[in-house]
């Protein structure tokens, strides 16, 4: 089964643009990921960073352990996207990673969809178009739970 952040591109590169191609030959159809990179070496990191954009994945480098092990401290997702919608995901994101603060938003929501959210777990559910002082206040109380919720656990802060 195809991971849901892979994707196939069939891609062309320019004609100037041979900086990592072996041999003059390039894939003509490869599968493309998220790929994440972890080296403490930010010059590897970086190499690493810009041959995988390159190939047309998408990267993303951390530079220790615990931080290639953190999840985000919050999460802000549409509700209404193609393929898999906002709604489906969070069910996901919360049976893969309880702890996770999810804030949903959708400009085409009704009552009955922020009740569905919160019932799956959101942590909170916005209209758009966004308030950003709303956005920036309702990220500051998630960031403020998890602290708490942290702490109250005994779960020390993960730190580089």
């Amino acid at each position: 089964r195809t991971p849901a952040t892979a994707r196939h591109s069939c891609h062309n590169h320019p004609a100037g643009d041979s900086v990592f191609r072996r041999g003059g030959v390039e894939p003509a159809c490869i599968l493309m990921a998220e790929i994440l990179v972890v080296d403490d070496d930010q010059s590897v990191a970086s190499a690493f960073r810009t041959f995988l954009r390159f190939e047309g994945h998408d990267c993303r480098v951390a530079s220790s352990a615990p931080e290639a092990l953190a999840t985000p401290a919050v999460v802000v997702m549409d509700v209404r996207m193609p393929g898999v919608d906002g709604l489906t995901a969070l069910k996901e994101m919360r049976a893969r990673y309880p702890d996770l603060y999810v804030v949903m938003m959708t400009g085409y929501g009704t009552s009955q969809t922020s009740i569905d959210a919160i019932r799956d777990g959101a942590f909170d559910f916005l209209h758009k178009p966004l308030d950003l002082d709303e956005l920036r206040a309702v990220i500051r109380k998630a960031l403020a739970a998890r602290e708490s919720r942290d702490a109250a656990a005994g779960v020390p802060p993960l730190e580089a």
